[in-house]
């Protein structure tokens, strides 16, 4: 095709008129027309208008050329040949990296332009190798200067480098461009060993672990692994991250920790981005050393402070499936394990279906509740039993005065009080000794036992030539109960010597609240006749034991 017109001018700006020579063209381009003569006068111009013809595409190049009488001028001429119908594919070379066997990339576009000056008819377009064309938006014909595009995808069908061409038929002749792509083997998930078999194990105890392995031999990283257990006591302590990369290997810990005796089974589930798999897991718990320790409570009764108890027997059974070996005993709290009771040594052996025993004291060191343990640790099971009971104690003192003076045949009184640390049931048991010769000590308590704060009154009754001293004692109890009774209740005077008149018919055996009862006293005397207890000063001892406690309270007693 020929361009349009081009024009180019020539001046004469000289002061003389010049003789011209005829001018030529080289290259694609031509003189259509020359209005220069064979002379050019002062001032004057003249044109010569040019037109590119290309004879090939690309840039041409030319020059003008016009000669006058003293020089040659020149025009360099440049042009672009362009085809009628040209096309261009963009890219003209497509890698599309590397992509697992059997699967497809990402789509590429390719671009089929005309770069020409007229429409032109396109032919067919197609791929070749492990390339697929997956869209193609190009019709029969395609006008200049556009352009239309083909999608395609790499799907390898072999691990190396894969090559191809996009090849596009058309008016102008045929285009390609190259394809490139490279195959890379798929992950793979081999799991090594299927099973796992633990044997025999110790009941609430673990296993040493085993691995199970899993081996991506791939190109790829193997991508969303996961495990669990499905069913049985087995556990995975340490397992494979949730990706593997190519060519690595991961190791999945699991461990047997049976919770009970007998034959167990389980399932490992291993998942990964392709599939599930499963290993069978397979243990055998047994009981191991088994011990108990009875009774595990003991309630020791009330139990006098500082007063060892009634030892109590504990017996340790071996009731596993191997000897246990005894490590230490050791005992908290007011307990103590009786001497020469045990027949559980430090370091024996316990066959099995064996036992051995040994008795515990209680001894407390202050009243009130008292607690605390006895624990047998061995190479099996630690046993604790548990311990408890009451310390006993009471406080016995005098309530007014301790020195009394009094005339032979009189009597003397000393008020006492007996306070209990703790409320219980034990009985007291009263004593007086020292008392004169031919005197007789008593002493008669509110209550009989620890449940409440008890007055206590100890008499001291002496004899004279006239007095009888069995007589005496036998009504003396009967006078120092009136002032409890009119304490207690306020009577006419005919009632109360009713009531003083039924308790020395009844022999009176106690006073103060209906649980008071007299204690028998001592002393020296015949209790009959001429007996006359010695002036001079005595001194006597009271006291009371209870839960075997003793507590005493010292008197004195002047006869004159």
């Amino acid at each position: 095709m020929t361009s349009a017109a081009t024009t180019v001018t020539l001046a004469n700006n000289g002061n003389a008129s010049i003789v011209l020579g005829s001018a030529t063209v080289t290259g694609d381009f031509s003189i259509v027309a020359n209005s220069c003569g064979a002379s050019l006068g002062v001032g004057a111009r003249c044109t010569l208008t040019l037109r590119f013809t290309p004879a090939a595409s690309g840039i041409r190049t030319g020059t003008l050329s016009l000669a006058d009488a003293s020089n040659n001028h020149t025009v360099t001429l440049t042009g672009t040949g362009v085809a009628a119908f040209q096309i261009v594919l963009t890219p003209a070379a497509v890698n599309f990296g590397s992509q697992i066997v059997g699967t497809a990339t990402a789509i590429t576009n390719i671009t089929i332009s005309n770069t020409g000056s007229s429409t032109g008819a396109l032919g067919s377009i197609s791929v070749s190798g492990d390339f697929v064309l997956r869209a193609n938006t190009c019709g029969a014909s395609l006008a200049a200067q556009t352009g239309c595009t083909v999608s395609i995808v790499f799907m390898p069908s072999a691990v190396g480098t894969r090559t191809g061409l996009l090849t596009v038929m058309n008016a102008a002749g045929t285009q390609t461009a190259t394809l490139t792509g490279t195959g890379t083997a798929a992950a793979t998930d081999t799991l090594s060993p299927l099973s796992l078999t633990f044997g025999r194990q110790q009941a609430d105890t673990s296993s040493a672990a085993q691995v199970v392995t899993l081996t991506n031999s791939g190109d790829a990283s193997l991508t969303l692994v996961s495990t669990v257990i499905v069913a049985g006591d087995f556990g995975v302590v340490n397992g494979c991250g949730p990706t593997v990369p190519a060519h690595r290997s991961c190791g999945i810990a699991v461990i047997f920790s049976p919770k009970s005796v007998g034959t167990f089974s389980g399932t490992l589930q291993i998942t990964d981005v392709q599939r599930v798999q499963t290993i069978t897991l397979i243990g055998t718990g047994f009981a191991g050393p088994g011990v108990s320790l009875l009774p595990s409570t003991i309630a020791f009764a009330a139990t006098g402070v500082g007063v060892a108890g009634t030892g109590e027997r504990l017996t340790l059974t071996n009731n596993g499936e191997v000897p246990i070996a005894l490590t230490g005993i050791t005992l908290t709290g007011d307990f103590g394990i009786v001497a020469g009771s045990s027949t559980c040594a430090i370091t024996a052996t316990v066959p099995v279906g064996g036992s051995c025993s040994m008795s515990v004291a209680f001894l407390p060191t202050a009243s009130g509740a008292r607690s605390g343990t006895v624990t047998v640790s061995s190479n099996a099971q630690t046993q604790v039993a548990q311990l408890g009971g009451t310390g006993v104690d009471f406080a016995l003192a005098s309530a007014g005065a301790t020195i009394q003076t009094i005339s032979n045949g009189g009597s003397a009184a000393y008020p006492l009080l007996l306070r209990p640390a703790v409320s219980t049931a034990d009985p007291v048991t009263y004593a007086c000794s020292g008392a004169p010769a031919y005197a007789k000590c008593t002493v008669i308590a509110q209550y009989s036992d620890l449940s409440a704060i008890s007055t206590v009154t100890v008499t001291v009754l002496t004899g004279t030539a006239t007095t009888s001293l069995r007589a005496a004692a036998f009504i003396l109890p009967v006078l120092l109960c009136l002032p409890w009774y009119v304490r207690r209740r306020t009577v006419p005077g005919h009632t109360a010597f009713a009531a003083i008149s039924l308790a020395v018919l009844a022999g009176v055996q106690g006073c103060g609240s209906n649980r008071a009862v007299p204690i028998a006293g001592n002393g020296s005397g015949t209790g009959a006749g001429t007996t006359v207890t010695p002036s001079g000063s005595y001194s006597l001892t009271v006291s009371a034991t209870a839960a075997g406690v003793t507590h005493t309270v010292p008197l004195t007693l002047i006869v004159k």
